[in-house]
């Protein structure tokens, strides 16, 4: 088994998302033979049955199954804590390590020492090239928004025995306040790697945005009373950095995410006067704009672009996979 790095995956109720999980990444790591973690959060489906499934084709599937249930930053803490390793990648279900994303980590944690290394997300930071910070407030201001995604993030052990666990776990950025609060206070060696991506995974059935009703709550007031409380040492420049870079670059109301947000009826009239003076502090005018014109189009006709969009993106997946038309960090 594999001693420099574990996959660990948090997971509840998932079992057709976790088997599509594991089929796509059990031959991946197989060849390096690479260890998964999965802690399953008392799930009441199937999840159990497809984990022994996978068990009896690749023997460092490693699977413990929550007696209660816990907040989701509890669990992706218990998944890590189950790892030995020297470092832990942390994967949500529906995301995908390349073979090349794998390979690539593998040679640069290879004789490496660092607290935390960060992946990109579907290549979206492009001004950032591969590069190791040491400054908080510089690593804030430039690509620490990407860590909102867990499946980003791979720590390193002593991050993972000693770092503060659950100080932001009621912020639903729980996994960005783990890492920002560890290297508030220490001299530290966190690796950033702008060339190698994790992807969204493209399962059978589109996966549900795990936020839907309250998603303008949580960007707007959970991400900035967030930003409000990290710890002193983080400058106010750094901060509003941190919170724009999320909106514009991690393309929370991009147009086709606000597509979906109408879709959903997560925007309407009521919502865009409850959030009007959020709205309007966006960094991109033009958002207010956009979502106003979306509420004149019935919810119903949206959700059939949604759907017909979704139809045609995931055509175009299979026939450019099929073809090797990918780039490899696609």
């Amino acid at each position: 088994m594999n001693p420099l790095l574990a996959i660990c995956v948090p997971t509840v109720n998932r079992a057709d998302f976790l088997d599509f999980f594991l089929e796509t990444h059990v031959p991946i790591m197989k060849e390096h033979d690479v260890p998964i973690y999965i802690s399953d959060n008392a799930s009441t489906d199937a999840t159990q049955d497809i984990v022994t499934k996978w068990q009896n084709e690749y023997p460092y599937i490693f699977c413990k199954r929550q007696s209660v249930i816990c907040n989701l930053d509890e669990n992706a803490i218990n998944a890590l804590s189950m790892s030995k390793e020297k470092y832990a990648w942390l994967m949500g279900d529906s995301y995908e390590i390349t073979k090349e994303s794998l390979e690539s980590i593998l040679l640069n944690l290879y004789d490496a020492e660092y607290d935390m290394v960060i992946v990109n997300l579907s290549n979206k930071i492009t001004a950032y090239k591969n590069k190791t910070y040491t400054d908080c407030n510089e690593f804030i201001s430039e690509v620490a928004w990407i860590s909102t995604c867990v499946s980003c993030n791979i720590y390193s052990r002593d991050l993972i025995d000693n770092g503060q666990h659950g100080g932001y776990s009621d912020t639903n950025f729980g996994q960005l306040g783990f890492i920002l609060s560890y290297i508030a206070h220490k001299d530290f060696k966190l690796r950033w790697l702008q060339d190698v991506s994790v992807v969204t995974l493209k399962t059978p059935v589109r996966k549900e945005e795990g936020w839907n009703q309250v998603y303008l709550d949580i960007l707007f007031r959970n991400w900035q009373n967030f930003i409000k409380i990290l710890p002193e040492v983080y400058t106010a420049e750094s901060r509003k950095k941190l919170q724009d870079a999320l909106y514009v670059e991690g393309t929370m109301f991009h147009p086709r995410r606000l597509l979906h947000l109408r879709a959903k009826n997560i925007i309407n009239s009521e919502n865009l006067q409850l959030y009007s003076k959020e709205f309007n502090q966006l960094p991109d005018p033009n958002t207010l704009k956009l979502a106003k014109i979306l509420n004149q189009i019935p919810v119903r006709m949206c959700h059939v672009l949604v759907q017909t969009i979704e139809w045609i993106r995931r055509r175009n997946y299979r026939i450019r996979n099929a073809l090797g038309l990918w780039p490899s960090n696609r």
